[in-house]
């Protein structure tokens, strides 16, 4: 159901894979410092390599400097924007599309969080 006339995934498709997880993660990662903050994706660009035809595989992952980064910046602010590239490969390792993705995220409720 997500393939196209030439057999290949839809571009869609992948583009909807790359979407959500950056900004889920970092939304759980302010959650269990009982700082909830409003995360979303701003914005993302992706740039497909080649026709897919078979399952990709994303690696999504953030450092906990990227935590303290965000920390750091919305002690003084109350709103960060920071980009992630990531790209989809096959099982081979071969890379089909490669996204660069923004995320935002807003102390709307303008927690305290100076002590950390």
């Amino acid at each position: 159901m997500n393939r196209n006339i030439q057999k290949s995934i839809f571009g869609g498709t992948i583009f909807c894979a790359f979407d959500p997880f950056f900004a889920i993660m970092y939304w759980q990662a302010f959650s269990r410092l009982n700082f909830p903050m409003e995360v979303w994706v701003k914005s993302a660009d992706i740039n497909y390599l080649k026709p897919a035809k078979s399952d990709l595989f994303i690696n999504f992952k953030i450092e906990d400097t990227d935590i303290q980064n965000a920390i750091d910046h919305l002690k003084d602010n109350y709103k960060y924007e920071v980009y992630h590239n990531v790209k989809a490969y096959d099982k081979t390792g071969e890379a089909y599309a490669e996204a660069r993705i923004l995320i935002y995220i807003r102390n709307s409720n303008e927690f305290d969080i100076s002590h950390l």
